[in-house]
């Protein structure tokens, strides 16, 4: 996933493009561009709080590179963040809902409900120790998949990037689906740009 998140005043935007590998229409595997992910949350808690919530609209473009890639759907939803934010623990969660409004008529109906939720604990040196596995139902079809995973992360300071390097094993503990895995491995690395406000 190239990912894009840039917070200014209450204003959360995320922006998701998958990259996807994995059998096309003619049974070869192929590697392409998903379906876009946007949303954008309004914080409705001060942004020096401990404890932080926001919510907002969500919307999926059918942008699949090959039509295995993506849902070929338009789809609106919305996004519910809570975050909680201690010296050493950042914790919480994320759930989105989506349905298709429009799109390719031949494709099936889309609905899909996703939570995440995330425990980040530092243990000094930079490194720190994690979870965020991500839950996925397929409310249309009666899909799930439920990992729980456990992992470590290391940043690394430098004057112009914080560079945020994880690995996770996730283990699913429940599923339903002919595609579901049995186990995954999240990893990714995050890099954050200080923004600094023009002179006048």
């Amino acid at each position: 996933m190239v990912r894009v998140v840039t917070p200014f005043w209450r204003i959360l935007p995320r922006l998701t493009l998958p990259i996807v590998t994995q059998p096309n229409e003619r049974g070869n595997m192929e590697t392409g561009t998903g379906d876009l992910n946007l949303f954008i949350t309004f914080l409705l808690t001060k942004p020096t709080a401990r404890f932080q919530a926001g919510v907002g609209p969500l919307y999926v473009a059918p942008t699949a590179s090959f039509e295995n890639a993506g849902q070929g759907k338009h789809q609106l939803g919305a996004a519910l963040i809570f975050v909680y934010s201690g010296p050493k623990f950042l914790g919480g969660t994320l759930t989105t809902y989506q349905a298709a409004i429009a799109g390719d008529e031949d494709r099936p109906f889309v609905q899909t409900l996703v939570h995440q939720f995330f425990a980040i604990f530092q243990v000094g040196g930079g490194w720190y120790v994690r979870s965020a596995p991500v839950w996925q139902f397929d409310l249309q079809r009666g899909n799930f998949n439920i990992p729980i995973g456990l992992g470590a992360g290391k940043v690394v300071l430098s004057k112009h990037v914080i560079t945020n390097l994880f690995l996770e094993p996730q283990a699913i503990v429940a599923k339903y689906g002919d595609l579901a895995p049995g186990f995954q491995l999240f990893l990714g690395i995050n890099l954050q740009f200080p923004v600094t406000p023009k002179k006048k």
